[in-house]
């Protein structure tokens, strides 16, 4: 099902202004780039295919770099194939895959804090623009 497909099923519990903005037609956005946690369909598939509803396809690391419950990622591979990669589309990352090499091991390991933030310098360091910050309620 489309975007448009979607809101035509929800338009009849929107507001009108809400009915508008969905209509109106949106600014064409360059696909993102997707760092999962780890390689469960959860963390890798489902956040691509919500990705894709805009257009275009996620770039998404390949399955085989990542973790998963018994074996985590190389945050050095990980790297690498961010760096490989262009800087003009937006980039949705797990830090935890960055830093520790997946969830598990995020938990499990024995890396001191300085280790593990020197393992996301590759991305602050590849040109992107560092998002603004977003606060969640407590």
């Amino acid at each position: 099902m489309n975007v448009s497909a979607t809101l035509a099923l929800a338009a009849p519990s929107l507001g009108a202004a809400a009915q508008a903005q969905a209509a109106a037609p949106q600014p064409a956005l360059p696909a993102p780039l997707l760092l999962p946690l780890d390689s469960r369909p959860a963390t890798r598939v489902l956040p691509a295919l919500i990705a894709d509803l805009r257009g275009g396809e996620a770039a998404v690391v390949p399955a085989a770099l990542l973790g998963n419950a018994t074996r985590g990622a190389d945050p050095a591979a990980l790297a690498a194939w961010l760096a490989a990669q262009p800087t003009d589309r937006p980039l949705v990352a797990a830090l935890d895959a960055l830093a520790y090499g997946g969830l598990v091991q995020s938990r499990t390991s024995p890396l001191s804090a300085e280790q593990a933030l020197a393992r996301l310098v590759p991305p602050s360091a590849s040109g992107r623009r560092a998002p603004a910050s977003r606060s969640t309620p407590s």
